[in-house]
C-alpha cells in the first residue's frame, strides 16, 4: 500500500496567492486596496471594507479555493451597502450619509435637539465604520 504525504504550505505561500487572486478578480479592483489578509495557521483574515456585499461575500466564500486555506475568518471584513443601511435607521431626517470602504461623511441640516457630536459617536458604532467626518 502506498503511503500518502500531504504537502503543507507556509502561511507567506498561502497568502502570496491570495494577494494574487485578489488582484486577479475584475469585481475586486478597487476595494482590494481596503481590503488587508493576514493569514495563520491556514486561517484567511480578512479585515476593512468592500463597496458591495456582493463582494464581501464572494470574496468569503471564494478564498476557500486558493490551495493550503483551510478556513477564513472574515468578522473583520464590512461592506458599505450594509453600513448604508444601519445609518438609515440612525440618522435624523434632514442629515445626509455618504458612504466610501467604511468612511462615512454627514452632511445636511441636523436637527436643533441633536448634536453632532452625539450623532458622531452613534455612527462609529457602527460594525465596518472606520471612520467618521462632517461638512458643511
Amino acid at each position: 500500500m502506498a503511503e500518502q504525504t500531504q504537502t503543507v504550505r507556509t502561511d507567506v505561500d498561502i497568502l502570496a496567492d491570495i494577494q494574487r487572486w485578489m488582484n486577479s478578480y475584475p469585481p475586486f479592483v478597487n476595494d482590494r486596496h481596503h481590503v488587508q489578509v493576514d493569514v495563520k495557521g491556514s486561517t484567511a483574515y480578512l479585515h476593512g471594507n468592500t463597496k458591495s456585499p456582493i463582494t464581501r461575500k464572494y470574496v468569503q466564500e471564494h478564498l476557500h479555493e486558493v490551495e493550503g486555506v483551510q478556513s477564513v475568518d472574515a468578522s473583520g471584513l464590512h461592506d458599505d451597502d450594509t453600513i448604508r443601511l444601519a445609518l438609515g435607521r440612525l440618522i435624523p431626517a434632514g442629515v445626509i450619509a455618504n458612504v466610501e470602504w467604511g468612511m462615512v461623511v454627514l452632511s445636511g441640516k441636523l436637527p436643533a435637539d441633536a448634536e453632532v457630536e452625539t450623532l458622531m459617536a452613534q455612527v462609529g458604532t457602527i460594525a465596518g465604520v472606520r471612520r467618521v467626518v462632517t461638512v458643511g
